[in-house]
Order: structure tokens, then C-alpha cells, then sequence
């Protein structure tokens, strides 16, 4: 689901975790999905949605969506991201990330 892209390797443990964290929570982001489809036919077809967030001790902050900006599925997905805490053992990193949530119709 999560593919990131940390810009530095200061904490060894990133990558795996945040593909775990994004795992952690798919059904939330699920249900962004879901909802945004009822509201948008422009997206029947499933989606690519580039991610990029700080991470601030563990934290995610300050997400961004590409390219759906104003839309129902970057506002779900924003407040969602925010809300997400890598595991302990990453707590003391602070980086930004890239990361790919890709979205397929059933």
C-alpha cells in the first residue's frame, strides 16, 4: 500500500515502519475511499494519491495530498494522516516522507 521515500537514513527503522503504520490503519483510509467515491465519479476507477508528511518524534504532521487538493478524499486522508504514530522505537526520528496510497475500484 505505502511505498516511502525518507530524504535522509538518520532512522534506520522509517521505512518499515511507516509501510506499518499505513498497514495499521487501511481502514480508515478504506473508509476516505469509500466515501469519497460516493461523492466524486471522477474517481470510480481507482487512484494514485502521493503522500508527503513530516514526521515529527514519531508524529505525523503536516501531510499533503498531490494532485486532489480541496476535494473529500484529501480532506478524510489529511486528518486521518495527522493523527498516525510510527512505533516506539522511531519516536525519537523527525524526517519528511514520501509515500504512495494507491486506491482500485472493486
Amino acid at each position: 500500500m505505502a511505498a516511502p521515500v525518507p530524504p535522509d537514513t538518520s532512522c534506520q527503522f522509517l521505512v518499515d515502519d511507516v509501510e506499518a503504520t499505513a498497514a495499521k490503519n487501511a481502514a480508515t483510509i478504506q473508509r476516505c475511499w469509500m466515501r469519497a467515491q460516493r461523492h466524486a465519479d471522477w474517481i470510480a476507477d481507482g487512484v494514485r494519491v502521493r503522500v508527503t508528511a513530516t514526521i515529527d518524534h514519531g508524529s505525523f504532521t503536516d501531510p499533503t495530498i498531490d494532485h486532489y487538493q480541496g476535494t473529500l478524499l484529501e480532506k478524510c486522508l489529511k486528518a486521518a494522516i495527522v493523527g498516525w504514530k510510527l512505533p516506539a522505537r522511531s519516536e525519537s526520528c523527525s524526517s519528511k516522507v514520501r509515500f504512495m496510497l494507491v486506491f482500485v475500484a472493486d
